[in-house]
């Protein structure tokens, strides 16, 4: 991918430090140079990862035949090959490519960790030169056939080369299961190809990053709430604000906070002001580090109509926050065991979960605990590539 400052990013950065102190593979990170070094934030995370992790940079251009090239276009267009004949040309040209980057560097697994990108999902399902011998994967970080319907129409590209793969890493067991039964059937993938593998976290570096300092100003008295993410229809943050405005009118005493930046933040500032709610609500826009709001807010709400698995989530619940989240595909299987409180992806149920928080009728059955979900997320990584 190209480090965009999201929650893929973050994973793969945790995931990427867990294996260097683990010691158990070695890393090489391919990406496109200028996709990353013309944005800053980008920079930022990129400059995250450990000296040990080898780069190498796709540099100049591909060495493509004018009928491959022709080809790829009309791939990229309609979505689909229009015969054997096509695909098998399509993926002469990437094996090419691929061989252009690495030469006759040689792995044991190739892993398309972001999963939304139809290039890299291309040139990492080739075979390289390895021949078969390699182990490919590749990650849904979400509910895809969803993502494909309701954002990005272009996936359909990416599910039709599903098949160079052999394996199918989705971040929860609930997001598994709609992934086997929304794709493996339409696109011929078998069903023991599907594996759980949850997002990484490091729980040290949570710890730390959530004691650094705060930089937004909390009011004496109040309760704060609080929700991270690109603001984002799926993520569901109007659901949210039409929540709150039930909440205040119930507490006074209330405020919530939105961390994150998005298309869709001036929409929402122009809501707020029209309902009075400006006052109450604040927007602090993106921040590279979130967990010390996370840490001083009282309570932690997750309203997404829908999603992978949530790892702003796992932060809240690393850190002992009381956390509500709807009760959704991906959401589901992260407090499935009474770590937080799961609600109706509603107005409404969002509302009654603030509340029940506010009253003291915030029950949570079970303590989340950090180590042992770090330990298991990194062993179904390594069940993924072995």
């Amino acid at each position: 991918g190209s480090f965009l400052p999201n929650g893929i990013t973050s994973s793969f950065l945790n995931l990427s430090h867990n294996l260097v102190a683990e010691g158990r593979v070695n890393q090489t990170v391919v990406l496109q140079p200028e996709a990353v070094f013309g944005d800053e934030q980008r920079v930022e995370k990129f400059r995250q990862l450990d000296d040990e992790v080898r780069v190498i940079g796709r540099v100049g251009s591909p060495a493509f035949r004018p009928e491959e090239e022709w080809l790829i276009k009309q791939y990229n267009l309609c979505f689909e090959f229009s015969s054997k004949e096509h695909e098998a040309i399509y993926f002469k040209a990437f094996q090419r490519e691929f061989r252009r980057i690495f030469g006759e560097a040689s792995f044991d697994s190739h892993v398309c960790f972001e999963g939304y990108a139809r290039f890299w999902a291309s040139l990492l399902g080739t075979t390289g030169a390895d021949g078969n011998n390699t182990s490919k994967s590749i990650f849904m970080h979400s509910d895809m056939n969803r993502e494909r319907v309701a954002r990005f129409p272009y996936l359909q590209s990416i599910f039709n080369i599903y098949s160079h793969f052999d394996k199918f890493a989705s971040v929860s067991d609930s997001v598994s299961s709609e992934n086997i039964v929304n794709l493996a059937e339409e696109f011929d993938i078998p069903t023991n190809s599907f594996f759980t593998v949850e997002n990484s976290i490091d729980s040290d570096q949570i710890s730390l990053r959530a004691n650094e300092e705060l930089d937004v100003e909390l009011e004496k008295g109040m309760k704060y709430f609080c929700a991270t993410g690109r603001l984002t229809r799926e993520k569901g943050h109007d659901l949210l604000l039409s929540a709150f405005e039930i909440v205040y009118a119930h507490d006074r005493n209330t405020r919530l906070l939105l961390v994150g930046d998005g298309p869709l933040i001036e929409e929402y500032r122009v809501w707020v002001n029209q309902r009075g709610l400006s006052g109450a609500v604040i927007f602090t826009g993106y921040k590279e580090n979130p967990l010390p709001i996370v840490r001083a807010c009282d309570c932690f709400v997750f309203p997404s109509r829908y999603e992978g698995q949530g790892l702003s989530l796992i932060e809240a619940l690393a850190l002992g926050k009381p956390s509500i989240g709807c009760d959704v595909v991906g959401v589901r299987s992260v407090l499935a065991n009474g770590e937080g409180l799961l609600v109706a992806p509603t107005v409404e149920g969002i509302a009654e979960g603030m509340i029940r928080f506010l009253e003291g009728r915030f029950n949570v059955q079970n303590q989340f605990d950090a180590r042992a979900y770090e330990a298991r997320a990194m062993e179904q990584f390594y069940s993924l590539i072995s």
